[in-house]
């Protein structure tokens, strides 16, 4: 695909939020400051990343709320 939609959901009192995108290698590759509260979404476009396997994480706050995988392929 051409891009990826990530939803996610965030407590309206949390003050501070990024979708931190990672290697496998867990080297951080691009984070994306959410100002959204309770439902939402970004989108990621393929091009922004080279082909592979990441782990994403949901952040608020400096606690980590959710993490899942993606893959990006040609």
């Amino acid at each position: 695909n051409e891009e990826t939609t990530i939803g996610f959901y965030l407590a309206s009192t949390i003050n501070n939020a990024a979708i931190c995108i990672y290697d496998l290698t867990g080297k951080q590759i691009k984070s994306i400051n959410i100002v959204q509260r309770e439902y939402g979404e970004i989108i990621i476009y393929a091009n922004e990343l080279q082909p592979g396997m990441y782990k994403y994480a949901l952040i608020g706050d400096n606690d980590l709320i959710a993490t899942e995988t993606m893959v990006i392929t040609n």
